[in-house]
């Protein structure tokens, strides 16, 4: 979780939503590095938050565990994007992966 929280941080990642018990482990290093972050408890909770910032041609990063059955939140930013532009939705990458 740690390893993974610096990468973001050093990515260049705008905005990070972690989800979950290991979410504090992962938003410590980007928050020390001045990125926007929240650590929320379930898929819903992120999906409420990043619907607040979802832009035509952003790009998300869902990674989890199968525990946090993350996969839920994809119908949040179906519509979420399907608000923004019709046009926006592009079919996932590495779906499953």
């Amino acid at each position: 979780h740690v390893r993974l929280g610096e990468y973001v941080a050093e990515a260049g990642v705008e905005i990070l939503i972690a989800v979950g018990s290991g979410g504090d482990w992962i938003a410590k290093r980007p928050r020390q590095a001045g990125m926007e972050c929240w650590v929320v408890d379930d898929a819903e909770a992120a999906a409420k938050i990043l619907s607040k910032f979802l832009q035509p041609n952003d790009l998300i990063l869902l990674k989890a565990s199968r525990a946090e059955k993350l996969e839920t939140i994809l119908p949040y930013i179906r519509v979420a994007a399907d608000q923004l532009d019709p046009h926006s939705i592009s079919e996932p990458v590495g779906e499953g992966a």
